[in-house]
């Protein structure tokens, strides 16, 4: 159903490194699983930093905002239906 999320499902070092990218910093599924799943195994993280696992907190929460932030832009230009 959503292809995107099958990202997830294989370690982020089998794709191209434009997928890498993406997925690392565009939207963040790698910091959801990849990166702090490496960092408790202390596997290597090729093309990204070695501790880029412990950024998975504040980039949650930075996420988090830019979802709110959004969220709340819709919310002043919504207009009911009056129903």
């Amino acid at each position: 159903m959503f292809p995107a999320r099958n990202l997830t499902n294989y370690p982020l070092v089998i794709y191209p490194k434009a997928v890498q990218w993406i997925t690392a910093f565009v939207i963040p599924f790698g910091f959801v699983n990849y990166f702090p799943a490496a960092v408790l195994l202390e596997k290597e993280t090729p093309f990204f930093p070695e501790n880029i696992g412990y950024y998975s907190p504040l980039v949650g929460i930075v996420f988090f905002f830019i979802a709110y932030s959004i969220w709340m832009l819709g919310l002043k230009r919504y207009k009911s239906t009056g129903s």
